[in-house]
């Protein structure tokens, strides 16, 4: 389950540079948090350092301006969901994004539902 903080909300990285965190999700001795940028970091809370910055938007320029609204640790794997609507799943251990899942059309209302049909890709 994710959680959502408050945006005033900031979160200093290694960079000096800082964003609005929009999620954040605790598993074990780890703690995720997303941002505006759609930069989700992996903290470890024993020692409050950060373990692995994972970029959403490298290798995709509509990517970068996407916001995370949700994210998800799980073993030792993260799952990120930007504003755009892509599913980033990365190992926490190599920093690798193993996979991103895209939409391939626009949601439709199914029931009150949102659907989207998605397409893997890495």
């Amino acid at each position: 389950m994710s959680r959502t903080c408050s945006r005033d909300s900031r979160v200093a990285s290694s960079s000096s540079t800082s964003s609005a965190v929009n999620c954040v999700d605790l598993s074990g001795n780890w703690l995720a948090t997303g941002d505006q940028a759609g930069v989700a970091r992996v903290w470890l809370l024993g020692s409050g350092r950060l373990v692995r910055l994972l970029d959403c938007g490298s290798g995709d320029p509509s990517a970068s301006a996407s916001p995370l609204v949700s994210l998800q640790l799980a073993r030792e794997c993260v799952v990120a969901a930007s504003r755009a609507g892509v599913l980033h799943l990365w190992c926490v251990k190599s920093g690798v994004r193993v996979h991103s899942l895209r939409p391939l059309a626009p949601a439709a209302a199914v029931g009150g539902e949102a659907l989207l049909d998605f397409r893997l890709s890495r």
